[in-house]
């Protein structure tokens, strides 16, 4: 984790953590406490001393985190950086700090049906007038009220935004046909690919295959070429360019950086590393 990043953390109408304090008791504040490197077997003395800091800084990002949307790791880690300013920590605890926010997000993704009913459930003063539920960059998000800049500013670039609740079927910001909505097969194919855990992979189609058409055992001795096919085909189609999102090649050592690449004689596919952004699915739900 690096540790040039300078700005000051901001965090916005929501109720700030409380400062760091010093939690030992009255008669044992005047005796100090050793550095860590003296203690060998003081783990309390060293459990008083960065409790206070790691709740600080954990909170603080936590709150900042879900007030701005910022549910990709690399963006959690710049928050927790601007937090750890006052409050240095560890690199190790600060591991343990981005893991743990990270899997918040995906727990909020994983229950998001519980937490649709909640939202539901609010006085109306309290309930969000629309929350969003929105894949970009390669990972799930959930917006309350507004989509940030972030994914706003992906709607002219992405080679792929779906808005379903605006009717909307862009690709590089140009409008597509209706008759161009990709098959449930082929969306969920291209979900898939870009992925930001399978960015930079190789994937085996009869592990695609399984993922997508969600069938334990293959039809036969190979995976299915044909329904593998046509959903490409489909996904070809949707982009507004003369260029294929999903291109055949000779052999993978050579690929764009934003391309899947199909390799020809082989049953897998080759992920590019920022193909991830090209990929915006949003969805608004009323609760």
């Amino acid at each position: 984790m690096a540790t040039d990043h300078k700005s000051e953390p901001y965090v916005g109408n929501v109720q700030q953590p409380l400062a760091p304090q010093d939690l030992r008791g009255e008669t044992d504040q005047n005796q100090g406490v050793p550095p860590v490197t003296e203690i060998v077997s003081g783990w309390p003395a060293v459990a008083y001393d960065l409790s206070p800091r790691y709740a600080w800084v954990f909170t603080g990002a936590l709150l900042e985190a879900v007030r701005t949307g910022a549910h990709s790791k690399n963006q959690i880690e710049q928050i927790i950086r601007g937090h750890c300013l006052d409050c240095p920590l560890s690199w190790e605890v600060l591991d343990e700090i981005l893991t743990d926010i990270t899997r918040y997000f995906h727990l909020v993704t994983k229950h998001k049906v519980s937490i649709e009913d909640f939202l539901r459930n609010l006085s109306p003063g309290r309930r969000p007038k629309v929350v969003y539920e929105a894949f970009h960059h390669g990972q799930p998000h959930i917006y309350c009220d507004e989509l940030p800049p972030e994914v706003l500013n992906l709607k002219k670039t992405a080679l792929f935004w779906i808005y379903r609740s605006a009717n909307e079927l862009l690709s590089l910001g140009k409008p597509r046909e209706r008759s161009e909505w990709l098959p449930p097969r082929a969306e969920e194919m291209l979900h898939f690919l870009c992925r930001a855990k399978n960015a930079g992979q190789i994937i085996l189609f009869s592990d695609l295959y399984r993922e997508v058409w969600k069938r334990a055992v293959l039809p036969g001795q190979k995976p299915p070429y044909g329904s593998i096919d046509e959903a490409e085909n489909w996904i070809n189609t949707f982009v507004a360019t003369a260029e294929r999102f999903i291109i055949s090649a000779p052999d993978a050592s050579k690929s764009a950086d934003k391309k899947v690449l199909r390799i020809r004689g082989a049953n897998k596919f080759k992920i590019g590393k920022k193909v991830s952004a090209d990929l915006v699915i949003i969805k608004g739900i009323t609760p």
